[in-house]
């Protein structure tokens, strides 16, 4: 049994073709390719695929939500994604999710090791959720019932950014210049990283670096050097926006009470592993007045492996195709 699986996000398409035998699942071929170089995701997919691949079934994380077998991105120019379309293209059946429900069913199959313990806090039995910044800021909510998994991805990286400082404050007024909704999406995510830096350099007089104005992509800059802690002012960014994510980290965790565990995800978590334990999103995450002692005994842990929504996306792949077989 052939099948595929892709986690699609606003800069990068990751595939996967998987081989299933006799209950063993073993890796064919994997590429990532740019999203925004292709005109749809059918062609993207038709890129990836070679003659001879006899798929089976394939599905696909998608970042957008999915109603209805539909997607509208909002971070690619693409048309209307829709199963039936991609069904015709493929010619098997196809399963559009979004990205983060696929993040979060890659995420229940994870090791211990493939987890970077934050907080160990006081694990229960209750729900848990996924937040994941990248170019976006999905967010997801898992919990169990009728012995099994349920996931429900959710938008909530759009709701009203919520300053919770002064220099907050003046960071959503430089927002509110550009857009007219302020969301959390725009603050952390890696866009937001450079509206971070844009805004201590042109608002709160720290010095403007280089690596701020660079072409390109000069959030990946800003990130790598405040990492790397060779610049004050990249570093301070990294950190705020840190503290950002460990704000919404906490909204989310209290909004879906998800006593069980908050998980980390997403391509910003990977660049930002160094700086997650240096007590900013902490800071951030306990932050919740009355609440502090609540928080505190959350698990809160970050995933290891950046191909966890491939794997998510490869189980509902495998299921998809028992089910045609079995029909």
């Amino acid at each position: 049994m052939l099948i595929l699986a892709g986690d699609i996000g606003g800069t990068n398409g990751r595939l996967r073709l998987v081989r299933a035998d006799a209950g063993q699942l073993a890796v064919v071929r994997e590429a990532t390719l740019p999203s925004r170089d292709f005109a749809s995701l059918q062609e993207l997919l038709l890129r990836f695929l070679q003659p001879g691949d006899a798929i089976q079934a394939a599905a696909l994380g998608i970042a957008a939500p999915v109603l209805d077998g539909a997607a509208q991105t909002t971070n690619l120019p693409w048309p209307l994604v829709t199963e039936r379309d991609l069904q015709a293209a493929l010619g098997v059946p196809v399963q559009l999710l979004n990205d983060l429900a696929a993040t979060a069913l890659g995420a229940l199959a994870l090791a211990p090791e493939e987890l970077d313990v934050l907080q160990v806090g006081t694990p229960r039995t209750g729900p848990r959720v996924v937040i994941a910044p990248g170019t976006g800021l999905g967010q997801a909510i898992v919990w169990q019932a009728d012995g099994r998994a349920h996931v429900q991805a959710t938008e909530g990286g759009h709701v009203d950014f919520a300053p919770s400082d002064d220099a907050d404050v003046v960071l959503w007024l430089l927002a509110r210049e550009t857009w007219p909704h302020v969301s959390w999406e725009r603050v952390v995510s890696g866009p937001g990283l450079h509206l971070i830096w844009r805004c201590l350099t042109e608002r709160l007089g720290e010095p403007a670096c280089a690596h701020g104005t660079q072409g390109g992509d000069p959030s990946a800059a800003i990130g790598q050097h405040g990492v790397a802690g060779d610049c004050s002012t990249c570093g301070k960014a990294v950190r705020w926006l840190t503290r950002l994510l460990g704000a919404q980290a906490g909204n989310l965790a209290l909004t879906a009470w998800s006593v069980g565990g908050v998980y980390l995800a997403g391509g910003l978590t990977a660049h930002l592993w160094p700086i997650l334990h240096q007590g900013a999103f902490l800071q951030g995450f306990h932050a919740k007045g009355r609440y502090v002692a609540v928080m505190e005994q959350i698990p809160v842990l970050a995933l290891r492996d950046p191909a966890v929504a491939l794997k998510g996306a490869t189980q509902a792949a495998l299921q998809l195709a028992q089910s045609a077989v079995g029909q």
